[in-house]
């Protein structure tokens, strides 16, 4: 056909000829064919963050040592960033973006959010301290980083000062973590799930987008930032000879989160080449399908039922609604970043009934990753997932560069004492193997998942 869009067109369907060759078809018996176009969403997102980080910057401002712990010293600031979404949180309405002719988002004001930096004891490598960038959980805030550890009883609170910044401590890393989107440090009085606005369902990949935005200025200004070694006062992370201020190694970066935060950890890693190696802990994916059975959202699959007219014990993820919120919510879907983490070493903990996702979602986050499985088999059902990549069976410990990079999960019980979901705060054995992971790759340049042990045993 003639014009710009017949040119489009025969440049679109040129594959199908050689394809229809290749199958056997003959053409002459061709009643219709077409072509399904794919879109590239983690595409969409690099090109995003990317332009927003040569356009806009974050400024940490108001740094000071806010306690001093046996291994390491805990640093509060203030960072403020560029917003992009439209309206107010928790966006009863609007919560989008406007697009410049480049379809990179117009930034429509700043906020200001809490920082926690965690510097271990002992003196700065030469280099700079190597910096885990960590991502909070639903409900969570910034401060989990030095106080999310594990809880004594099912009644009681973390353990104060034992949380993720204490354990990469032990290993000689430093971490920082800030305020995400829609969290109570942000939002006084949200709830843990207010980023999912069902008043609003359309804001929701906007809000995820806006949480990479800012962590990837943040990474920027992280690795820009000198602290003087007067701003640690008593606290004994010392700097090497001839060395005036502390700092982060551009070239020893990694990045984890919890829940909401694995999720971030996977849609960041996607997009950020700077991270080599990643600990995502209780992440899952697959909103269309968590959504029926999740305790974030609870009778959320009778609800859906009621609104679609049909019954609860039918209804699943493939419901023709469900699959048009999965393909509207892809840029933020993170089952499509876990599948391009290029180069990236991972370590994948995943506990059995997590009460927010449940393990088939695991199951596919696994296969996803393109991971394989180490130690114990506590439910088959992940190996039945990973045996549709050619990924099935157990590994011994260690494990090293199983894969292009090391991409290992591994199950584990809740430990009897809170929700599987835990696992990452309350189980020494996890704790433990994310911290030699991180240690090993640091030490040489790819890591090992070791056999578990306890949490203050030297790694290997």
């Amino acid at each position: 056909p003639a014009g710009t869009r017949g040119a489009a067109a025969r440049e679109l369907y040129a594959p199908l000829w050689d394809t229809l060759d290749q199958v056997g078809i003959p053409r002459d018996e061709l009643l219709a064919a077409t072509v399904f176009t794919t879109g590239d969403e983690v595409g969409v997102l690099r090109d995003r963050s990317e332009a927003i980080r040569t356009s806009a910057s974050a400024s940490i401002e108001n740094l000071r040592l806010d306690a001093t712990h046996d291994s390491f010293c805990a640093l509060v600031a203030d960072v403020t960033l560029p917003t992009y979404q439209l309206g107010t949180p928790p966006f009863d309405s609007d919560g989008g973006f406007v697009l410049d002719d480049a379809g990179v988002p117009i930034a429509q004001g700043t906020t200001t959010v809490p920082l926690r930096i965690t510097l271990p004891t002992g003196t700065m490598p030469a280099g700079g301290w190597p910096l885990w960038q960590y991502f909070h959980g639903s409900g969570g805030a910034s401060f989990d980083l030095v106080d999310e550890g594990p809880s004594a009883t099912a009644e009681s609170g973390p353990e104060a000062g034992k949380g993720p910044g204490f354990v990469v401590a032990q290993r000689g890393i430093a971490a920082a973590a800030a305020a995400l989107p829609i969290n109570p440090e942000r939002l006084p009085g949200a709830s843990n799930y207010a980023y999912l606005n069902f008043n609003n369902l359309a804001a929701f990949p906007s809000t995820f987008q806006e949480g990479v935005f800012e962590q990837r200025l943040l990474l920027d200004a992280l690795l820009a930032l000198d602290i003087p070694q007067a701003t640690l006062g008593a606290c004994a992370a010392v700097l090497p000879n001839g060395v005036t201020a502390h700092r982060f190694d551009a070239t020893t970066l990694t990045a984890g989160g919890h829940s909401m935060g694995g999720m971030y950890t996977n849609m960041i890693a996607a997009v950020e080449p700077r991270y080599g190696a990643v600990t995502p802990f209780g992440a899952g994916g697959m909103w269309n399908l968590m959504i029926l059975d999740t305790a974030i959202v609870s009778g959320a699959r009778e609800l859906l039922a009621g609104i679609f007219g049909v019954e609860p014990v039918t209804l699943d993820f493939m419901h023709p609604t469900l699959s048009l919120i999965g393909l509207g919510w892809e840029i933020a879907e993170p089952m499509v970043s876990m599948a391009r983490l290029d180069g990236v070493h991972v370590y994948q903990p995943i506990g059995l009934d997590d009460q927010f996702f449940a393990n088939p979602v695991f199951d596919a986050a696994a296969l996803a990753y393109g991971n394989q499985q180490a130690g114990d088999l506590v439910w088959p059902e992940t190996q039945d997932a990973l045996r549709v990549g050619h990924l099935d069976g157990l590994m011994s410990y260690p494990v090293l560069g199983n894969r292009e990079t090391t991409r290992v999960v591994v199950q584990y019980t809740d430990g009897g004492v809170v929700d599987a979901h835990q696992i990452f705060r309350q189980r020494d054995e996890v704790k433990y193997q994310y911290g030699c992971f991180l240690a090993s790759y640091l030490r040489d340049g790819a890591p090992t998942v070791y056999a578990p042990a306890a949490l203050a045993s030297a790694c290997p």
